[in-house]
């Protein structure tokens, strides 16, 4: 089940398209984009409409020389937390350890659930962060790279 949700954030409903969003570097989402969150069956949660993202965050690692970026949260209008990494060529090899306990502290999913999620979408998987305060505990920082003006309307 839980590996249906971790796939439910992953193929989340498609977005408008790129020249209609306002991305961030190699960002899987742009602030504009439309998603659909995850359903959370355990908590009869069924979530039908879209959200729109209204936020993109750099996440880096401040525990490396040069601070490679590990990915990137996304912020929505709802207050929702998803996280993706960068495509995976351009993905540090430093930072995969933090991407791997990103993953792990997010979900109970297996490591080989997580690998194939990462490897179906070139390393940009997306992952619902239901409690995303676990991220403070790591060694991060999140740098706002796009964002939405209180007078800009979403498209």
């Amino acid at each position: 089940m839980l590996h249906a949700l971790l796939l439910a954030a992953a193929l989340a409903s498609p977005s408008p398209s790129p020249a209609q969003e306002s991305h961030c570097l190699d960002s899987f989402y742009g602030v504009g984009a439309l998603f659909v969150a995850p359903e959370d069956v355990a908590r009869g949660v069924q979530n039908s409409r879209p959200d729109r993202i209204i936020r993109v965050d750099v996440v880096q690692a401040k525990s490396l020389h040069d601070t490679p970026i590990v990915g990137f949260l996304y912020i929505s209008q709802a207050d929702r937390v998803l996280f993706s990494t960068r495509k995976r060529k351009n993905i540090d090899p430093a930072v995969a350890p933090l991407i791997r306990e990103i993953y792990a502290a997010a979900s109970t999913a297996t490591a080989p659930q997580l690998n194939r999620l990462l490897e179906r979408q070139d390393g940009n998987a997306v992952l619902y962060l239901r409690n995303p305060q676990f991220l403070k505990r790591l060694p991060l920082r999140a740098l706002p790279c796009v964002v939405l003006s209180a007078t800009e309307k979403p498209r």
